[in-house]
């Protein structure tokens, strides 16, 4: 019974050993995450509140959700 047992163990991590990558798995470092910078175009509001820089205002994708986020629109002209 311990031998059977030793076997099945055995078997079971030489498959685990075959069925794990061999390659790098890529990791996306923390220099790589791109934060809205307030641009023409770029991501702004949302949770976190991020802002246009002057001239620009926020263009919402729904005015009707909590915490919705756009894109930086140039200012419009008042008429």
């Amino acid at each position: 019974m311990k031998l059977a047992f030793l076997i099945a163990t055995l078997s079971a991590f030489s498959l685990m050993t075959l069925a794990s990558p061999t390659g790098s798995i890529p990791s996306i470092g923390r220099d790589e995450v791109k934060v809205p910078d307030g641009t023409l175009g770029s991501f702004c509001g949302g949770i976190v509140g991020f802002p246009c820089n002057e001239g620009l205002v926020c263009q919402l994708d729904d005015k009707n959700i909590a915490d919705s986020g756009g894109v930086c629109i140039k200012k419009p002209k008042c008429l």
